[in-house]
């Protein structure tokens, strides 16, 4: 599915303002490519291989109301600097561990030892709280 559809997905499952909002919200700093009913946002490496922080989900999960996401937070912190513990502050509260050491071009360390973190946004707000914490990065 292309951006636009996954949107108009997103849009049919009432997430629609949540989904765009992280579209726009990360949209300088990830590259986002979508994949069947997600998006995959990713950094580009010097190398110029692509490596998946954030997956965010069209479609609203069969136990959550909200926006599903699972981030990758072993590779946040190796590259874009952000800690679990910062990660946690900016993600809601229904945010749990999940396992992500099998992602694509994942490191012999990540294979092991990778963390990822799942959920779902519920609000504007939370995606907001999300977003902010993502700039305060960039700042400070």
């Amino acid at each position: 599915n292309t951006l636009v559809e996954l949107q108009a997905m997103a849009d049919e499952n009432g997430i629609g303002e949540m989904f765009r909002q992280v579209r726009e919200g990360v949209r300088d700093d990830l590259l986002a490519r979508p994949y069947y009913k997600r998006i995959w946002y990713a950094v580009r490496l010097d190398s110029g291989r692509q490596r998946t922080l954030l997956i965010v989900n069209s479609v609203k999960d069969e136990d959550t109301s909200g926006l599903p996401f699972i981030v990758h937070a072993s590779r946040f912190s190796d590259y874009l600097g952000v800690t679990k513990e910062q990660l946690l502050e900016w993600l809601p509260e229904n945010t749990q561990e999940a396992n992500v050491t099998g992602w694509a071009g994942s490191s012999a360390d990540e294979r092991q030892n990778a963390l990822g973190l799942t959920g779902s946004f519920q609000s504007v707000e939370e995606v907001e709280k999300f977003l902010a914490g993502l700039k305060s990065r960039e700042q400070g």
